[in-house]
């Protein structure tokens, strides 16, 4: 096994750093900064439905305020990170996590939603600007693991958190308490600034060496620069923008969702957990099954899963399209997701997007999708949400389409890949 020198080579002292060494305690921070916002997030959709009777145009309403605050923060948070560096701003976003969860605390004590609200706000102000520090410590640590191989687990690993959080919020609450529910995510959050401080490499170390990148293969070469090959990326980006108004659009209204097919929160939560379940699955599955990669068809065949899915979600009252809807979206969403990721660094040599405009788009998304399925029909009606919902994201799929059908009338270049449209005429 290869090991990095930290420290400095010169130096007899110096530690001997192994992959795993340098990467897992990012990996680790990510893990419990995820699960401690997604903890305290579900707990205030289902704390809101079940306790206090919220109704779904008002859980809706708790995503597009943070949301709001996302955008902005996520826009800040790539200055503050060139400004204090990956550890410090890890430390401060965590510690401020861990203390803004207890307004979880009081909010439950006075069942107040103005509180809750605050929460949301303050939560996602908080947390947010750590994303980019994640990302931007993972990539650049010096470990010879390959980009792709970081982001996938990157990847898995957010997306495990998220999962488990959805899994145990109602258990905390139905075995422990509601206010057990935040202080866990407190605790989580407390847990991540042990790692950064005391675990992860110096910051010294962080960007020292180049990250081990991949090499660029005929398909992607051939690609890169071209017409079909940006259409293509910008397809990837405007798809997984859209997933996001869906997907934050599910994620408040699950509450109303298991509260109106007869669940008691502690079974809901884990029933509404099903979709990040078959999210992990599918990013397994894009992992190993590369059959998709320039395949538009694909791409356009996972959104509209998703859009279907969406709508069917909302509109059908049972049990059996609770859960399966659920495994339809959460697959859907990996194919896009694994999309935007897979081309933004195949087609733009590993470069990608810069990571506090990328979460700015998500928050973009966060607010548009909410807010006008809040607005309409009237507080309590599911159907109009649904089709306003649908509506949008058919919208966005039409653009989407038009972009791939206008790559398609492109010649393709040397060993770039037929991207498998029908030629109009």
């Amino acid at each position: 096994m290869k090991f990095l020198q930290g420290g400095g080579g010169s130096n007899p002292g110096a530690m001997a750093f192994t992959d795993r060494r340098v990467l897992w305690p990012w990996y680790a921070a990510e893990f419990l900064n995820s699960f401690a916002v997604v903890l305290a997030t579900n707990g205030v959709f289902f704390f809101a439905r079940y306790e206090l009777h919220a109704a779904p145009a008002t859980l809706l309403w708790f995503m597009v305020c943070g949301g709001a605050v996302y955008t902005a923060a996520a826009l800040a948070g790539g200055k503050i990170l060139s400004h204090t560096g990956q550890r410090k701003l890890l430390i401060a976003t965590g510690m401020g996590t861990a203390w803004i969860c207890l307004i979880g605390v009081a909010a439950v004590e006075y069942r107040s939603l103005v509180l809750l609200f605050l929460l949301v706000a303050l939560l996602n102000l908080s947390v947010t600007p750590g994303w980019p520090a994640l990302e931007s410590a993972i990539t650049q640590s010096p470990a010879r693991m390959k980009l792709s191989t970081r982001i996938t687990l990157y990847n898995l690993g957010w997306s495990n958190a998220y999962f488990l959080a959805l899994l145990v919020t109602g258990i905390l609450a139905r075995w422990l308490t509601w206010p057990a529910v935040f202080i866990g995510a407190g605790v989580a959050a407390a847990a991540s600034v042990v790692m950064v401080r005391f675990v992860a490499i110096p910051q010294s170390m962080i960007g020292s060496q180049p990250a081990h990148q991949d090499g660029v293969e005929p398909v992607d070469a051939a690609l890169i620069g071209t017409v079909r090959g940006t259409t293509l990326l910008n397809m990837a980006r405007l798809s997984n923008l859209l997933a996001y108004v869906a997907l934050n659009s599910m994620m408040p209204i699950m509450a109303y969702l298991t509260y109106r097919a007869g669940f008691s929160y502690a079974e809901a939560t884990a029933v509404g957990s099903i979709w990040g379940l078959a999210r992990i699955a599918g990013f397994i599955g894009c992992w190993f099954w590369t059959g998709w990669h320039y395949r538009v068809r694909w791409m356009l065949g996972g959104f509209f899963s998703l859009v279907v899915a969406t709508v069917m979600l909302i509109a059908v009252p049972s049990i059996g399209v609770l859960i399966g809807g659920q495994i339809i979206l959460g697959l859907a969403a990996a194919l896009v997701y694994a999309g935007s990721l897979y081309y933004s660094m195949h087609l733009s040599h590993g470069a990608g997007e810069h990571a506090g405009l990328h979460e700015a788009l998500i928050g973009v998304g966060t607010v548009v999708g909410p807010a006008v399925a809040a607005l309409a029909g009237g507080p309590e009606e599911l159907l109009p949400k649904g089709i306003a919902l649908g509506v949008i994201l058919l919208l966005g799929g039409g653009v989407l389409a038009r972009m791939g059908f206008r790559a398609s009338a492109v010649t393709p270049t040397g060993a770039a890949p037929e991207m498998e449209l029908p030629r109009t005429g």
